[in-house]
């Protein structure tokens, strides 16, 4: 505890950046549910895992996304650039790198 004039000021909590990302995620995750979101296609990627990485774009906004391998393969169609989608999931946030993603 320190003292700043009379009155004892608590030190501040310390927090770790996978505590705060995890914290982030939790909040995020229990106040949007899952949501239909319409974007553009940018740069996707199929990973050895199966998983297809992209970003949902459009003129002014971008968000990261992910379709996980199980859903992937339940696809009727390939996933392209420039391709007009409409996606449904929910919001996350990617612990390790701290970024949000759908």
């Amino acid at each position: 505890m320190t003292f700043m004039g009379k009155e004892p000021v608590p030190e501040p909590r310390v927090m770790g950046v996978a505590e705060l990302n995890g914290r982030v995620a939790r909040l995020l995750e229990q106040r949007v549910p899952d949501l239909w979101i319409r974007g553009e296609v940018s740069r996707p990627t199929r990973a050895a895992s199966g998983h297809i990485y992209f970003t949902l774009k459009e003129a002014d906004a971008r968000i990261d996304a992910v379709l996980f391998a199980t859903d992937a393969a339940r696809l009727t169609f390939r996933v392209q650039e420039g391709q007009a989608v409409l996606a449904r999931g929910r919001v996350t946030i990617y612990a390790p790198q701290g970024r949000y993603q759908l």
